[in-house]
């Protein structure tokens, strides 16, 4: 299977503002590098998305630097993750449905 390099779309941007004024204490001076293309992944269509650079990113460790917690249309949790390199790239928004299903909504 094919995948595609492809811009961030609006409902992906507006949860990512939620994460960047979510992130975890430690790493609030943290600088981030936000690219604009994404790779969606094979997750069940939960949403998961790896961030594509035009660069090869620095190797260094992914670290968890924000959460939020939202429910789906559905009613099912949803637990957004966004991971970052150390050096501030970010690395992946990892996206979990609780009951594993396809997600319905971003939040609003």
């Amino acid at each position: 299977m094919a995948y595609h390099k492809r811009l961030l779309n609006e409902s992906e941007k507006k949860l990512l503002n939620i994460l960047r004024e979510n992130i975890f204490p430690e790493y609030k001076s943290m600088k981030l590098s936000f690219p604009n293309y994404v790779l969606s992944l094979n997750d069940g269509k939960m949403g998961s998305i790896k961030f594509i650079y035009d660069r090869e990113p620095e190797s260094c460790n992914i670290i968890p630097i924000s959460e939020y917690r939202f429910n789906d249309i559905d009613n099912v949790p949803v637990l957004t993750t966004l991971y970052a390199y150390e050096n501030g790239d970010l690395y992946e928004l990892d996206i979990w449905k609780s009951d594993f299903s396809q997600l319905l909504s971003y939040p609003i």
